[in-house]
């Protein structure tokens, strides 16, 4: 395949298109072309092309990952959704091969970690969103955290009844004054919906309503 035209990208200058046999190939970062020599009436075969591109795409990947990861811990699979949107289309791109090696070297460098990311969510939840376990398990499995690492980390994850407690406690002062039954219910309601199972529910508005 012959390299007949090498241009720069309209959205992105460092950044320019190889076009092979007349029609657009790949896109590849100015410093990866220079690097490689790649110049307009060079040869190149398939394997070459598919290499060339494969370490592009992995740099390229490795820069948008480092960005993404720098504003909070992200998971496994988040981070890969993320980063398939985030490939060139093409006929030499591939994306599972290129998705793979670039989730190796973050898991090498230490900027990805399933355990790390758990244990950091659940500690997040706890100190400003306060959920029951069935929702945070919810949440966690979104993210694609494997079983075995969600219990382990709910193992010791609060003793029974105490963030309930705390959070029901924060929702009284809306409630107090209502009748016991829409008391019961609004709170109940409340509850559910931040993922506490019922057996819980039910003890601390008895325990509430005690105090009214």
């Amino acid at each position: 395949m012959l390299i007949t035209q090498i241009s720069p990208q309209t959205k992105d200058p460092l950044r320019e298109n190889v076009y092979l046999d007349g029609k657009f190939a790949f896109g590849i970062a100015a410093e990866k072309r220079f690097e490689h020599r790649l110049k307009v009436g060079q040869t190149l075969s398939e394997k070459e092309v598919t290499d060339i591109v494969f370490e592009d795409q992995v740099g390229k990947l490795l820069n948008s990952a480092q960005r993404f990861l720098s504003y909070r811990p992200r998971s496994i699979r988040e981070t890969r959704d993320h980063l398939k949107l985030k490939l060139d289309k093409g006929d030499f791109v591939t994306p599972d091969k290129i998705l793979d090696e670039v989730v190796k070297k973050l898991i090498k460098l230490g900027l990805l970690n399933d355990e790390d990311f758990t244990k950091w969510w659940i500690e997040q939840r706890q100190k400003f969103k306060p959920r029951g376990e069935r929702l945070l398990r919810q949440e966690l499995h979104a993210k694609g955290i494997d079983r075995e690492i969600v219990d382990a980390h709910f193992y010791d994850y609060h003793s029974p009844g105490g963030e309930i407690t705390k959070v029901a406690a924060k929702k009284f002062p809306s409630y107090k004054n209502l009748p016991e039954r829409e008391f019961r219910s609004k709170m109940g309601a409340f509850l559910t919906r931040r993922g506490y199972d019922w057996d819980e529910i039910s003890t601390v508005v008895d325990r509430l309503l005690r105090t009214k």
